[in-house]
């Protein structure tokens, strides 16, 4: 993070100090999605936007005074706590403006939306040549607009999540096994990994924004998934090594074995969901049979 930003020029961060200046953003939106989201139930959104887009931008300024590396870990433990209602809040919002058949497809716009707007920061911050990052996070949108599309179109979201893992996953073993190999399939395996997983992350909100019913059930259950998902951040620059340059290998192989690990609660989640909507439809035959058997008996 200091590499890219400049702020290693002034402040002499170790790796250590600069692996948890990027890990404490990750933890401090871990901590506070639940409670920041909760606060949409209490405060006006517009109101609770707003606050969340001045707190951000603000600590952002602010990082181009600090003069020591504690005001740095701390500001970007701010910064993660600030955000942590952001994205949540968004979905809990967007759930309520759009009718269910809509909200997969307004969802996932906005979060490839999010992709994009992620992508241009990058290139921005790591400043010139780094053209080469956009084209994996246009594969994402394309995949994660095409995907909530098909989704909408078959109401299925349980198995078109675990399809764009097992992209993700695949994805990520290719890169693992070719990464001496050939710089060019790890490029392409990276773009499909890239669109597995971003598209994978949002049906599953689509799905929970889409199945849960009551404001505060569905807030928590967004929040609690966004606020999870965090851990993959908060750990990534510790299965680093210490030298200058990561170990991308190790970490194709973590991100596989996690693509893996999250397929078996995909899978339990959609056969769960099945059997709900079964007993459902079963509780709904047996009073419309009920109903006519009463109507009969009265004719």
């Amino acid at each position: 993070y200091v590499k890219h930003t400049g702020l290693n020029d002034d402040l002499g961060v170790s790796v250590a100090e600069d692996n948890w200046a990027v890990s404490l953003v990750y933890l401090g939106y871990l901590i506070f999605a639940i409670p920041s989201t909760l606060l949409l139930r209490y405060v006006d959104t517009n109101i609770y936007f707003s606050v969340i887009m001045l707190a951000w931008g603000l600590i952002n300024v602010s990082m181009g005074f600090i003069k020591t590396v504690p005001q740095l870990l701390a500001l970007r433990f701010l910064l993660g706590m600030t955000i942590a209602g952001f994205f949540p809040g968004m979905i809990t919002y967007l759930s309520q403006c759009y009718p269910v058949k809509q909200r997969t497809i307004r969802i996932a716009v906005f979060y490839a939306a999010g992709i994009i707007s992620g992508a241009i920061g990058g290139i921005l911050v790591s400043a010139q040549g780094q053209l080469m990052s956009i084209p994996p996070y246009v594969c994402a949108c394309v995949f994660a607009i095409i995907g909530s599309f098909s989704a909408t179109s078959f109401n299925e979201h349980g198995y078109h999540v675990a399809f764009f893992i097992i992209i993700a996953g695949v994805s990520f073993a290719l890169m693992a096994i070719l990464d001496t190999v050939s710089p060019v399939a790890v490029y392409v395996s990276g773009c499909f990994a890239c669109a597995g997983k971003y598209s994978a992350y949002a049906l599953l909100i689509a799905w929970l924004a889409k199945n849960l019913s009551g404001r505060i059930r569905r807030s928590l259950a967004v929040a609690f998934t966004v606020g999870l998902g965090q851990i993959g951040g908060a750990i990534l620059p510790f299965i680093m090594n210490d030298k200058n340059e990561p170990n991308f290998r190790q970490i194709y192989i973590t991100s596989a074995v996690v693509m893996a690990v999250i397929m078996f609660p995909t899978l339990l989640l959609r056969f769960i969901s099945t059997n709900r909507e079964k007993s459902t439809a079963i509780n709904h035959t047996e009073v419309l049979e009920k109903a006519n058997s009463v109507h009969d008996a009265q004719i």
